[in-house]
C-alpha cells in the first residue's frame, strides 16, 4: 500500500467512527425526549402505571425523595445511556438529569419527579 491508499483508508475510517458517534448521539437524544414526556403524575394520579419492559404494573410509593439505590441508578442512567460528561453545556445537563430522574421515578413508582438539580452533586 502506498501513502495515499493509507490516507484513503485512515480518512474512511474516521468517516465511520463521526457516523457511529453521529448515531450514537441521536439515539441518547431520542431517550432523553422519550424519558423526559413518560407521564409519571398522571398514572400517579391514576394509581395505574404499565411498566415498560414488561407486562403488568408499577407499585407505587409514597416516597417523596429518591433513595440511594434510586440515586444511583439515575446516575447510571444519566452517564452510560443518556452521555452525561463534564463537557456538555448546563442545559444539557439539565436536560438529562431531568431525563434521568423522571426514567427512574417512572420505573421505582415515584408519584413526582424528583428535583434534577441534584444530579451533579450525586455523581461527586
Amino acid at each position: 500500500m502506498d501513502e495515499v491508499e493509507i490516507e484513503e483508508v485512515l480518512d474512511e475510517e474516521e468517516l465511520v467512527k463521526e457516523e457511529n458517534n453521529n448515531n450514537a448521539e441521536d439515539e441518547q437524544q431520542h431517550l432523553i425526549n422519550y424519558t423526559t414526556n413518560l407521564p409519571v403524575k398522571a398514572t400517579a394520579q391514576a394509581r395505574c402505571r404499565e411498566r415498560c419492559n414488561q407486562p403488568g404494573l408499577v407499585e407505587l410509593n409514597e416516597q417523596k425523595q429518591f433513595t440511594s439505590e434510586a440515586r444511583e441508578l439515575t446516575c447510571l442512567y444519566a452517564t452510560y445511556l443518556m452521555g452525561w460528561t463534564e463537557e456538555k453545556t448546563k442545559q444539557e445537563k439539565l436536560a438529562i438529569a431531568e431525563a434521568a430522574s423522571t426514567m427512574v421515578a417512572y420505573d421505582l413508582g415515584y408519584k413526582k419527579r424528583v428535583r434534577k438539580y441534584g444530579l451533579e452533586e450525586w455523581l461527586k
